[in-house]
C-alpha cells in the first residue's frame, strides 16, 4: 500500500522518479503497488491482513491486485508501517487506526492461525504507544517501534549535513 502521490506531484522537479538521496538511484523504478491513493485506508490494511479479499473497497477504475495476505501457520509475516502517527494510534490519508484495532487485527491472525512469527516495524511518531495494551509475546510476535510512546519521529535528508 502506498498512496503514492509524490512521484507525479506537479511540485517533483523529476516526475515519475523519486530519489532518496542526491545523485541516487530512483527508487520508484520498478516499484510494483498494490493499493494507492483512497484505496490506502485503515479498512483495506485490516482486510489485507486478515486475508479478507471480500471485505476489500476499491473504485470502479482501480488498479489494485485485490491482494491479501494468504498466509498459515508456517508463514513467517513481516509487517512494515511508516506514516505519520500519535498516540494510540497511526494515520492513513483518510483516516486513523487505533491502537486497539490494530491490536484486533493481530488478535484475529493469532487466533486463525495466519502465521507461526509476526514481526512488524512501526516507523511513525510516538509509534511506542500502539503496544503498550497487548500481550505480543503471548501470541509469538514481536514489535519495533521508531520511538517510545511520547517522542516524534523525524525522517530527514538534509544536504548537505547529511554525510558522514
Amino acid at each position: 500500500m502506498a498512496f503514492d502521490d509524490v512521484a507525479f506531484d506537479d511540485e517533483n522537479p523529476f516526475p515519475g522518479t523519486l530519489y532518496n538521496k542526491q545523485n541516487g538511484e530512483d527508487v520508484y523504478n520498478g516499484c510494483n503497488i498494490d493499493y494507492t491513493g483512497h484505496e490506502v485506508n485503515k479498512h483495506n490494511f485490516q482486510a489485507i491482513l486478515q486475508g479478507d479479499y471480500k471485505s476489500i473497497v476499491v473504485d470502479q477504475h482501480s488498479k489494485s491486485t485485490k491482494k491479501v495476505l494468504e498466509s498459515d501457520e508456517n508463514s513467517k509475516v513481516f509487517l512494515y508501517f511508516s506514516d505519520h502517527g500519535a498516540p494510540g494510534h497511526l494515520f492513513f490519508p483518510d483516516t486513523q487506526y487505533y491502537a486497539d484495532e490494530l491490536n484486533q487485527t493481530i488478535k484475529f491472525m493469532h487466533l486463525n492461525k495466519m502465521y507461526s512469527e509476526l514481526i512488524i516495524f512501526l516507523e511513525a511518531c510516538e509509534s511506542g504507544s500502539i503496544f503498550e495494551n497487548i500481550d505480543l509475546k503471548g501470541m509469538n510476535a514481536w514489535a519495533l517501534t521508531a520511538t517510545n510512546a511520547t517522542a516524534p519521529s523525524w525522517g530527514t535528508y538534509c544536504f548537505p549535513h547529511d554525510t558522514v
